[in-house]
């Protein structure tokens, strides 16, 4: 695996799903000792969801 010195690399068990951040995998992951690590899957949008389904505030009328 190749990375970059001195980056952070997110890493997630295949085996449990426990996820790490570090900057070298570890041999085994620390809570099933499982040795095979996936990068996450990327979700640049998920958090619109939650934003999408809050209610609208309530309108403002202004004086003129």
């Amino acid at each position: 695996m190749l990375l970059l010195e001195g980056h952070k690399l997110e890493l997630v068990c295949a085996d449990c799903g426990y996820g790490i951040v570090t900057v070298t995998p570890p041999d085994a992951c620390p809570m099933c000792r499982g040795s095979s690590w996936d990068m996450p899957v990327w979700r640049p949008f998920s958090g619109l969801a939650e934003f999408r389904d809050r209610p609208e505030p309530d309108a403002v009328e202004l004086e003129s």
